[in-house]
């Protein structure tokens, strides 16, 4: 995967045909893992081709793999967020855009990478911005807290997930 053309490729508003409208601008962030782009009210999730001691996505199978389990795994909390995973095509032009729609021939063009597509939530509803400006409420965390336990309480458990969880394999992580 050339990094540098799917940054700017998808950074254009035309690199979302499938979206009802286009956005009116393309925010780009980037991590040592993934470039996002925000896209209106969507944001697309890229692995990047890295590898390190606990991922290797250097190949496009790989990514797609890594795009499907976060997907499958983040659905377990936020369901309705995660939209699933979409082929980033070549279109007719060269350009790389968002499959998934009929427009500029990308029904038919060579799929070069996946995307995670999630809905974009809002920044100021988010809890450090609420924390932030004193808006978190008592309740709020509560909620949170329950709805974590619940969940910690229903994960899978077994002897080769319990043994990432000793004392020795998390300082081993640090």
């Amino acid at each position: 995967m050339d990094v540098a053309q799917l940054q700017t490729d998808l950074a254009r508003p035309e690199a979302y045909p499938h979206l009802p409208e286009p956005p009116e601008r393309v925010e780009v962030l980037q991590t040592h893992l993934s470039l996002l782009f925000f896209a209106g009210d969507r944001v697309y999730k890229v692995k990047k081709p890295v590898k390190f001691d606990f991922i290797d996505a250097t190949s496009l199978e790989k990514r797609k793999h890594f795009c499907e389990e976060e997907v499958r795994l983040n659905r377990r909390l936020a369901g309705d967020v995660y939209h699933g995973v979409v082929p980033i095509v070549k279109a007719s032009d060269d350009r790389l855009v968002i499959g998934g729609g009929n427009s500029q021939d990308i029904s038919s063009g060579e799929v070069v990478e996946y995307a995670v597509e999630m809905d974009r939530l809002p920044a100021d509803r988010m809890l450090s911005a609420l924390l932030k400006r004193g808006e978190a409420t008592e309740s709020m965390i509560d909620q949170l807290a329950n709805r974590l336990a619940d969940f910690h309480e229903e994960c899978e458990t077994g002897e080769e997930i319990n043994q990432h969880a000793t004392p020795e394999a998390i300082r081993e992580q640090v």
